[in-house]
């Protein structure tokens, strides 16, 4: 498979708002000496049942930093059963993450209500959980792009309860907020734009804003967390990371098939047909994205208000269909526009839109797909490369990592 450098469109020259990052990291005054690793952190770890929560959950107890990981899970308004240990252990072997014996006995399981003042705890226990938490990662976020901005007030409602809990209680801790790359994409659809660095930075509203639910929801809880960050500067460090595209497992192959590269092979084996699809890709696997969350969360210097995590190093679609397509008996491949409107016309004639889930995100893959995820949208990763030694040491995706995606959704019946 050929690999692009990862030097993005018109990124030879350095922008200016580069060096004045450069400038300002050089000459500022920090701290004397570094802060001392931690050696007891108890990490509150949301969204641990989703891909890359579970894999931040294997990173964080290997960690000799870390003594425990609370993770917050979800329980709604009606009655619903406790998870226990055991089916939280299945559901992550599941995922094929083993945890040892030792690194099983840092976890905890705390059911909570979101949308309650104190998360749907008694106050003694919740002053309890107040005293004991150093660290956060709040990376709990549906994987749905269809639900409108207005749907998501349980989403900003958790996020204004945790600010809550983590700014109180005598400690000054972490806070990491797991965005994404659709939270500033809008700026790299911008044709005056595309293909510039977006800066690791927080961004205007006005630049930003795409009308789709999820990406506005992230922004919703990026500019809550600014303000909270000069609200509670002396009780939290808050930093926001958004992550580029996040793909399966590098180690497992397993990728779930709740997103858009999924769909779009899924509906291409009932098409008989692959779309053309022109530009690169940055894909991440989530074990290594995982790393990257955690390494920022424990770095020895002050946090920046943001860093982003995207694969720096640079890959053509053309030679991924490439790899795939043998795999799926696929040798027509179309322009993507007639592939989508042929799949939506297949879908109709056959009254059923079973075999062609692109349907389910259609407005998606009209608007975004092709500039969004071929390389239009290009995060800047330098802040979040000098912290992180595995993003430093990003590869390419290789062929045997995309052929253990497909054999994954071949093995559970998808490609069926």
């Amino acid at each position: 498979m050929t690999v692009v450098p990862p030097t993005p469109v018109r990124s030879d020259k350095p922008q200016p708002w580069q060096e004045i990052n450069r400038l300002v990291d050089e000459y500022s005054l920090t701290p004397d000496g570094l802060p001392p690793m931690p050696t007891d952190a108890v990490v509150l770890l949301t969204g641990s049942s989703g891909s890359l929560g579970s894999h931040c959950l294997a990173q964080l107890v290997q960690s000799p930093q870390v003594k425990q990981v609370i993770c917050v899970l979800r329980v709604g308004q009606s009655a619903s059963p406790s998870v226990s240990k055991e089916a939280y252990r299945d559901q992550l072997h599941a995922k094929q993450i083993s945890l040892s014996e030792g690194e099983w006995a840092k976890v905890t399981l705390l059911e909570c209500d979101p949308t309650d003042l104190h998360l749907g705890l008694g106050d003694d226990d919740y002053v309890n959980l107040q005293k004991r938490i150093t660290h956060v990662i709040h990376a709990a976020w549906p994987m749905d792009f269809r639900p409108g901005l207005s749907s998501l007030g349980d989403q900003f409602t958790f996020l204004r309860h945790l600010l809550l809990l983590t700014s109180a209680g005598g400690l000054r801790r972490r806070f990491l907020f797991v965005s994404s790359i659709a939270a500033v994409a809008q700026r790299g659809l911008t044709p005056a734009h595309a293909g510039e660095l977006i800066a690791e930075a927080p961004m205007a509203i006005t630049e930003s804003a795409t009308g789709l639910g999820y990406a506005d929801g992230k922004i919703v809880c990026e500019k809550i967390l600014e303000r909270a960050a000069t609200a509670y500067a002396e009780q939290l460090e808050i930093t926001i990371v958004r992550g580029g595209p996040i793909v399966g497992s590098r180690a497992t192959g397993i990728w779930t098939t709740k997103e858009v590269v999924p769909m779009m092979l899924r509906s291409s084996l009932s098409l008989g047909k692959l779309p053309q699809l022109r530009g690169t890709l940055s894909w991440m696997p989530v074990d290594d994205a995982a790393a990257v969350f955690c390494e920022i969360l424990f770095a020895r210097h002050p946090l920046a208000p943001v860093y982003q995590v995207e694969n720096p190093v640079r890959q053509p679609w053309s030679d991924l269909l490439d790899t795939v397509a043998p795999e799926l008996g696929l040798t027509t491949r179309i322009p993507f526009d007639d592939w989508l409107a042929q799949v939506i016309q297949a879908a109709e004639s056959q009254g059923t839109a079973r075999g062609y889930p692109v349907l389910k995100l259609q407005a998606f893959f009209e608007r975004l797909f092709q500039p969004a995820v071929c390389g239009q949208v290009i995060l800047a990763t330098d802040r979040s490369r000098s912290c992180s030694p595995t993003l430093r040491r990003m590869r390419a995706v290789e062929d045997e990592v995309v052929l253990k995606f497909v054999q994954h959704w071949k093995d559970i019946g998808y490609f069926q």
